[in-house]
């Protein structure tokens, strides 16, 4: 029995591989670009407009508030702002 070399053997396998590894990325190709030719005829979702698209009355009613965290309180109006809110009580608990 003739055996070929095994680096031609080996050459066959890679080459084999190769090949296999090659139809495997078009087959996905193929059914990504008919997935997303389906998705296109039947999208799930709204349309979402682009910023420019959107009209600009509409785009007034949804501005954020133009006042800024300086002008509300850091905390309740009950609060210390004084007094950080990891301060130790001066009422100690103990079990025991």
């Amino acid at each position: 029995m003739v055996r070929a070399a095994p680096s031609t053997e080996h050459a066959g396998d890679l080459k084999a591989m190769k090949d296999e590894r090659q139809r495997k990325k078009e087959q996905a190709a193929r059914e990504l670009e008919e997935r997303r030719k389906s998705l296109a005829k039947r999208p799930l979702a709204p349309l979402i407009p682009h910023p420019n698209d959107i009209s600009p009355a509409l785009s007034q009613i949804v501005e954020a508030p133009s006042s800024t965290q300086t002008e509300s309180s850091p905390r309740s109006k009950t609060a210390d702002p004084t007094r950080s809110m990891y301060a130790r009580s001066s009422q100690s608990v103990h079990i025991g």
